[in-house]
């Protein structure tokens, strides 16, 4: 016999931006149920909730700042796809047809305000009747709930001039634990890591492994490369986040500290070092039913295509990579006038998705693109996705965005994977033409980084996936030595002063081995901190094509990288 859920256990979420009548409802609620009531003031916080608190009922109201209450709704099926709570709509302004089959495509069933008190009491205690006990307590989505600590610490990245880029590699599983401690650790590491950094860059980026029955393993990076503040205000920042930092400094200057989060008892790893930049670590272990919220498609037609509109690098590149993952074949555009064009230019079929990213501006007093560019969108069939920050004033306007659906960047695992859900429900999923450009993650440049600090393998994957590239990594000299004969790289990205065998003798090697035809030819460039004339000689010298300096940048690291390709070509 299915369990029940007392009413003490049944939980409804009310999200509305009239305070007053959230309150009256509420006060109503608990009186004749007896549940427990959370509310929203807009349909932002009210996913945010939903993910968290798992609630049995959530009543959205159409009209909500941030967030629409159509687009919480369609956000908290996606989430909650396995396990839907019940959703009610309620709005007090006239709709279309076409609302109206909108609105019964994403809620369960729908109330004109003010809403008829005794049809909704049927309509919830039919509901706690018959509805089995959710596993709200302690049960949640693991890559949502990291992908909402990405979306509230990116307002603060952008504040400082700061770029970012967000990547989460594993399954869709429901999991065990507080997700509101989870939030808030996460929320400790990403602050600390952009605390650290003055002007440059940062990765975060997730992964969760299946260890066994029962297991994942799950381990955060948040990494920074650029201009670090000074080592006196970094060793305040350990403390403040009570992490021990190992006695001394290294005569490199790097620094490190270990420390347990008081949330998720998660162990936190630091490490810093100028010339590098700086890695906030943290690893736990999780425990899961074992039911996957939703899988990767694997068949998408081999010519699904999607086009991303974004004029920042890292967000718009991290972006592009997530999608190909998926099967998808990517193209970019920095604007949306240019991608307007192309659209009118083509004589092949449009995109089967649109995806365009907003512009991370200081001032934040209107959206880029403007939305009129936009606009010249709304005529075609295929899916639109306009991805904003979450203190975007798209958020706030009365009016959506027409053609368009409103998503907070990044955007989840579990979004993406609708998006391919969708177009294969589509009719169009047939008869693809061949793809016009060829941009998945097998056509990418391989660069194989070579660094024996842990910090710069990180930043600098992160750097190069954001330009384009596929990346694999080496610890040492012998390591570099040793894969470029097994799998021959684009180009290799040497660090020089490594144990062992350094970056000089490690080129030296393979320069001889290419010359034996053992190995196949590819460029190599230097990465150093050592910004002495010498040291660039001494580069040359033994066969490297260029040279980059530590921290690593993306504007420099492009140029160069640019520059030896286009001379191996």
């Amino acid at each position: 016999m299915t369990a029940l859920a007392p009413p003490s256990e049944f939980s409804i979420l009310i999200a509305d931006d009239h305070v007053d009548s959230v309150e009256a409802l509420a006060a109503l609620l608990k009186l004749d149920l007896g549940c427990h009531v959370l509310t929203a003031p807009d349909g932002r916080q009210a996913v945010q909730q939903a993910i968290i608190h798992r609630p049995d009922v959530v009543i959205l109201d159409l009209e909500m700042p941030f967030l629409s209450g159509l687009e919480a709704a369609r956000q908290i099926r996606t989430i909650s796809s396995a396990d839907p709570p019940l959703l009610l709509a309620v709005t007090g302004k006239g709709l279309s047809k076409t609302e109206l089959a909108t609105i019964d495509r994403h809620f369960d069933r729908a109330f004109a305000k003010p809403p008829d008190l005794d049809r909704l009491m049927t309509v919830l205690k039919d509901h706690m009747a018959h509805a089995p006990v959710r596993n709200r307590h302690g049960s949640f989505e693991l890559s949502e709930v990291i992908t909402l600590a990405v979306r509230e610490i990116a307002p603060l990245v952008t504040s400082k001039g700061l770029t970012f880029s967000f990547d989460f590699q594993g399954p869709c599983l429901m999991v065990d634990g507080d997700a509101a401690a989870l939030q808030r650790s996460l929320r400790r590491l990403f602050c600390g890591a952009v605390a650290c950094l003055d002007e440059g860059a940062l990765i975060f980026s997730g992964e969760a492994v299946v260890q066994g029955e029962g297991e994942l393993k799950l381990v955060v990076n948040a990494a920074g490369t650029g201009l670090l503040g000074q080592p006196t205000e970094l060793s305040q920042l350990v403390e403040l986040m009570a992490l021990k930092e190992h006695a001394g400094v290294h005569s490199s200057g790097a620094r490190t500290a270990i420390g347990e989060c008081p949330d998720t008892g998660a162990r936190i790893d630091y490490a810093s070092l100028a010339t590098e930049g700086v890695l906030f670590r943290s690893e736990m272990t999780c425990h899961c039913p074992g039911a996957q919220v939703d899988t990767a498609p694997t068949n998408l037609p081999e010519a699904a295509r999607v086009w991303v509109v974004g004029v920042d690098d890292m967000p718009t590149a991290a972006l592009q990579r997530r999608l190909q993952r998926l099967g998808w074949r990517t193209s970019r555009f920095d604007t949306a006038p240019e991608a307007h064009a192309a659209l009118a230019a083509t004589p092949t079929r449009p995109p089967e998705l649109l995806i365009v990213i907003e512009s991370a501006h200081e001032d934040h007093e209107s959206p880029s693109p403007a939305l009129e560019d936009l606009l010249a969108f709304s005529g075609h069939a295929f899916q639109r996705i306009f991805a904003v920050a979450s203190d975007s004033p798209v958020l706030k306007a009365e009016q959506p965005v027409t053609g368009f659906e409103v998503r907070v960047a990044p955007l989840s695992p579990l979004e993406l994977r609708d998006f391919s859900r969708r177009l294969l429900r589509a009719e169009e999923s047939t008869g693809f033409d061949s793809p016009t450009v060829s941009a998945g993650l097998a056509d990418r440049p391989l660069v194989l980084i070579v660094d024996d600090n842990e910090v710069n393998r990180i930043v600098a994957s992160g750097l190069l996936q954001a330009l384009g590239y596929e990346v694999a990594t080496a610890h040492d000299g012998l390591d570099a030595i040793s894969q470029c004969r097994t799998v021959p790289p684009h180009l290799v990205l040497m660090d020089i002063d490594m144990p062992v065998v350094n970056g000089l003798d490690a080129t030296t090697r393979i320069r001889e081995l290419q010359r034996l035809g053992r190995i196949a030819p590819f460029s190599i460039v230097a990465a150093t901190a050592n910004a002495e004339s010498s040291s660039r000689a001494d580069c040359i010298a033994v066969g490297m094509d260029g040279y980059v300096s530590k921290p690593l940048l993306l504007t420099a690291l492009r140029e160069e990288l640019t520059r030896v390709m286009l001379h191996q070509a």
